[in-house]
């Protein structure tokens, strides 16, 4: 069995709600959905901490996302444009305005 590693974003709603933003289970990191809480912060500092406490390789990062998650995922990949080598989005609806992606949470 793996170990569970949990990974906060330090947000309030974490302790209030008794749950970790990310948790990394063998080869695998699953994260909460976005809360608003500086999402592109903190998904900075988690592959900058995997990169360099478990073995991540950083040319080899994939973001992928369902319905809102996916929504995410695009967000993330304009937010932070280096960081990912893909983007898998499923179910998600997409907004292009003036050669600019802008998805739900990019108001």
């Amino acid at each position: 069995m793996n170990d569970r590693k949990l990974i906060t974003s330090g947000s309030p709603f974490e302790k209030a709600n008794g749950y970790s933003r990310a948790v990394v289970v063998g080869d695998e990191v699953h994260i909460a959905g976005t809360t608003g809480y500086d999402d592109l912060g903190f998904l900075s500092v988690l592959i900058r901490r995997l990169v360099t406490t478990e073995c991540a390789d950083p040319a080899r990062i994939v973001i992928a996302g369902i319905s809102d998650g996916g929504d995410m995922a695009a967000f993330a990949a304009c937010g932070l444009p280096v960081r990912f080598r893909a983007v898998v989005e499923y179910q998600v609806e997409v907004f292009f305005h003036a050669n600019l992606l802008h998805s739900r949470h990019s108001h």
